[in-house]
């Protein structure tokens, strides 16, 4: 199926940091699938600071395939990946997801409860969704979501799980984040609740098709330590003059 020229209906952020044994088989199995879900689409690929091939893979990848568009960025950072991949997506509705994880499953039940939401997040914490990772991350990632809480006050518990987005209502809090790395899914999840916007969670699965590329612990400190620098920033923020922002709704 050829892109057509105007805006797709759907358009699927993918960032690609060393991806080279799992890039292709994806992106088949998205054009396989994506058609069922909908009627046109695009696959954004936002290549960070490759090292193992997957920035030629890409590009070869988009060659063959009309629908499959890539950006490129000169250094690893997953948060500026993401981000130049929201800003680049033409969609009507955004799916930002892992290479190692495209559930069509989650995207489907997304899309049925966009319509009166701005911003659906699937989460490992929530209802019946299995997390079969190991019992480290999983305990990881639980303390993560009780800091969430308690630092930022957000009403979600999982901001680094696959998402679905209507984007003109997050494209303004896409270009006003600052953090990079793993935070700016936080950031951006925290710059669409406090301006009033509609979020909803639903569950997922999750489990580890490859083992982690950094140690558990490392990652526990450094999100610690970034979540409380964004919540101090925040506050700096809130606290300085601003406009009220309305809920849609």
């Amino acid at each position: 199926m050829d892109q057509p020229s105007a805006a797709p209906f759907l358009s699927v952020v993918i960032p690609v940091f060393n991806e080279v044994s799992l890039l292709e088989g994806v992106v088949q199995r998205l054009r396989g699938e994506l058609p069922a879900v909908a009627d046109s689409y695009e696959i954004v690929l936002s290549e960070n600071g490759s090292t193992d091939g997957s920035r030629e893979l890409a590009d070869a990848i988009a060659s063959r395939w009309p629908q499959v568009r890539v950006i490129h960025a000169p250094v690893a950072d997953y948060g500026l990946a993401l981000k130049r991949g929201l800003e680049a997506a033409r969609g009507c509705y955004v799916f930002h997801c892992a290479a190692d994880l495209a559930d069509l499953g989650f995207l489907r039940a997304a899309l049925e409860r966009i319509g009166t939401n701005d911003a659906v997040l699937g989460s490992k914490y929530i209802g019946p969704g299995t997390d079969t990772r190991p019992w480290f991350r999983r305990a990881a990632g639980r303390i993560y979501a009780g800091m969430l809480r308690i630092l930022l006050r957000l009403p979600v518990v999982d901001t680094h799980g696959i998402k679905l987005f209507r984007r003109d209502a997050i494209a303004p809090h896409i270009a006003a984040c600052r953090f990079g790395g793993a935070m700016f899914d936080t950031e951006l999840i925290l710059g669409i609740s406090q301006a009033g916007l509609r979020l909803t969670e639903i569950p997922i699965a999750a489990g580890e098709i490859r083992p982690s590329r950094k140690s558990t612990l490392t990652v526990a400190f450094k999100s610690l330590w970034d979540l409380s620098r964004l919540a101090a920033a925040r506050r700096r923020f809130r606290s300085g003059p601003r406009t009220r922002t309305a809920r849609r709704g």
